[in-house]
């Protein structure tokens, strides 16, 4: 609801009218933020599994394949072997796991 306010004008004798602005009780930043946090939430309980199987963000994939690797390079003591190669077949293994 718009606020009438009128006021005598000294220098013309005429009244003024100024009327007030609704102010919104909701903002729309913040109406904005809560539908993205409620959007998120949503995709999150979605994403974590699909088609049976549990999707991995890249940052737990990415250590699952380091650690295998490095237990590939530990059975051999560390000696010969390439390092590319090792990577390689340790992404093979998670990824023939993850898949079942």
């Amino acid at each position: 609801m718009t606020e009438v306010k009128k006021t005598a004008d000294s220098a013309s004798g005429r009244k003024k009218t100024t009327r007030k602005k609704p102010t919104a009780k909701v903002t729309r930043k913040k109406t904005t933020a809560k539908k993205a946090a409620t959007k998120k939430k949503t995709v999150r309980k979605s994403a974590a599994k699909k088609g049976g199987r549990k999707v991995l963000t890249p940052e737990e994939r990415y250590r699952l394949v380091a650690e295998a690797a490095f237990l590939k390079a530990e059975s051999r003591g560390f000696v010969g072997g390439d390092p590319v190669e090792d990577w390689l077949a340790a992404e093979q293994e998670v990824e023939d796991a993850l898949t079942g």
